[in-house]
């Protein structure tokens, strides 16, 4: 769901070459040039799509020739005819997971136009009415056909020509079911357009350009001369059996102990390890292989989660099954990173699993091969309870081995901050930066600091309003008129529950806005202007926001009545 490494395999039989880090799986963000060997995808894993989505184009040797504008989220990208532009979805980037933060950030979604350099880079939509997505050029590059959606709810196919004029709608109805009520959300932003139309290009003839029909009509499909009639498929796949996982792990230890394997490029064998998992009926959901040696390959399948290592000439494995532990729910996640040591005699193993739960929480676990078994040594909870927060953090390595790492996250309990905004779960946070060394079989925290952000600095703007120190407050704002105005908006009243939630940030230029509200009071929502000056950031504004209309009343398109 948090996307996959993109591999480009020549068909020459050379190794394969790593073209993206992470890509989610959806067709509609990768495109082949028509000319060339230029691939223009979406970056980026983490499911919510209007978050670290970026344009790139790739040669296939791994080099990005494009990436797009950092704070901006970027879909469906589709290359012209005659390869010179590339039409694709953008929208200012926001950090949510859902709900209304997401339904304005997919209504700002916008079709642009961009050379494979970076250059020439225009909008083609403006009107604030329509979120636009998945352009699909006419076979003569003339004319884009693209979704759209109305108040994000009625979806509907547009024909326009290439530089954006002569915009016309082509089918007014094509939202599916289950109804508006969900469509514009499809999956985590992710609308599957694919499945809804389409543009037929034609049988190309040298010499003979296509002409676009712009309003094209619905009518009974022709049968093509010639076609043929496919028999139906089966309904279902194979039947993964008891022991095909244990199946698959003797034949891989016999695979990684053959003296070829040993020559094999670590790509060659992680692709082989997956066709060998499909040749015994199971697809893992990842194979991922161990940053340095002694070499390891952590997975998962329908059947559980394993670890593959090679000691010397010998290959190991274990299996861990639903339901075996806290350990499972570890494993069975896509692992960030994880490294193989040998410590007196004994095999370690450092292990940084993706983010897991509501929160995302990031994690480090400390393992050791003992009786023939991997035991967990050290995890943060219950060692490290006070200081370590890690919602929505990441953990990293620090230099060689397993004995030091770093972690961003939240402010822990144990270090004083501001805070007046709620730290826990999903929401926008404070930054802090701390590196974790090994002292015997436990980790201890032994640098950290706060990271100066936007964030950081409304916090200690409001915290220091609701302490009612207003020349603290006046610090970290560019003049005093700001924290006047913000006492004028009863800012100085702490927020209900945990405190202020924050909702995204976003940046136009020089400029940082962030928006919060108070959970139990919705009506005191609230955007702040920040900028930096001097090196820090300060607030330059702060205005309350509008209560939202009420969400059961919408207009028609058409009549310009309530319905």
């Amino acid at each position: 769901a948090d996307g996959w490494p993109l591999f480009a395999l020549p068909l020459a039989g050379d190794s394969p070459a790593e073209v993206s880090e992470k890509v989610l799986l959806n067709r509609d963000f990768l495109s082949w040039a028509p000319t060339g060997h230029s691939l223009a995808l979406i970056e980026g894993g983490y499911r919510s799509t209007w978050y670290r989505k970026h344009l790139a184009v790739s040669d296939l040797s791994g080099l990005a020739q494009l990436r797009s504008e950092p704070s901006r989220a970027d879909l469906f990208p589709a290359w012209s005819p005659d390869s010179r532009y590339i039409a694709y979805t953008s929208a200012p980037e926001v950090q949510t997971d859902g709900g209304n933060e997401a339904k304005e950030a997919g209504a700002r979604r916008k079709i642009w136009v961009v050379q494979p350099d970076g250059s020439g880079r225009r909008q083609l939509t403006s009107d604030s009415s329509y979120r636009d997505e998945r352009a699909q050029w006419s076979r003569d590059g003339a004319f884009i056909l693209f979704g759209r959606f109305y108040q994000n709810e009625q979806m509907q196919v547009w024909l326009m020509r290439a530089d954006g004029s002569d915009l016309r709608p082509v089918v007014d109805e094509l939202t599916p079911t289950p109804g508006p009520a969900s469509a514009w959300f499809g999956y985590y932003g992710a609308v599957g357009w694919g499945s809804l139309y389409d543009w037929w290009q034609g049988s190309p003839t040298p010499g003979q350009a296509s002409t676009a029909t712009a309003s094209p009509k619905a009518g009974p499909l022709p049968t093509p001369t010639g076609a043929t009639t496919l028999s139906e498929g089966p309904k279902s796949g194979p039947t993964i059996a008891a022991g095909d996982l244990s199946a698959f792990l003797q034949a891989a230890a016999v695979y990684l102990e053959a003296r070829e394997t040993l020559a094999q490029p670590e790509a060659v064998v992680s692709v082989a390890l997956q066709n060998l998992a499909r040749s015994k009926g199971i697809s893992p959901t990842y194979v991922k292989r161990s940053e340095g040696e002694p070499e390891g390959w952590i997975g998962a399948s329908a059947d559980g989660a394993f670890l593959l290592w090679r000691q010397g000439d010998k290959a190991f494995y274990q299996t861990w099954g639903r339901g075996e532990g806290d350990l499972f729910s570890f494993l069975v996640n896509l692992a960030i990173a994880f490294r193989l040591v040998e410590r007196s005699g004994s095999l370690e193993m450092g292990f940084i699993p993706a983010n897991f739960g509501s929160t995302a929480d990031a994690w480090f676990l400390l393992l050791r091969l003992a009786d023939g078994r991997w035991q967990q040594v050290w995890s943060p909870l219950p060692a490290a309870r006070d200081s370590w927060a890690s919602g929505g953090g990441k953990v990293e390595f620090v230099g060689q081995g397993i004995d030091a790492f770093r972690l961003v996250g939240p402010i822990p309990r144990d270090v004083s901050g501001s805070r007046v905004f709620d730290e826990f779960g999903v929401f926008l946070k404070q930054q802090y930066e701390s590196e974790w060394r090994r002292q015997g079989d436990a980790y201890v925290r032994v640098t950290g600091h706060i990271v100066p952000t936007p964030m950081t600095a409304l916090a200690s703007f409001i915290d220091s309003l609701q302490r009612g120190d207003k020349a603290a407050a006046a610090r970290f704002a560019v003049d005093a008129q700001t924290a006047e105005h913000a006492l004028g908006m009863k800012l100085n009243m702490p927020a209900g529950g945990s405190g202020w939630i924050g909702g995204r940030q976003t940046e136009e230029g020089a400029e940082v806005h962030i928006r919060f509200f108070d959970p139990e009071r919705r009506q005191r929502s609230f955007i702040a202007t920040l900028v930096e000056q001097a090196g820090e950031w300060r607030v330059r504004a702060i205005e309350q926001i509008p209560p939202a209309p009420d969400p059961g009343v919408a207009t028609s398109p058409q009549s310009g009545a309530s319905r």
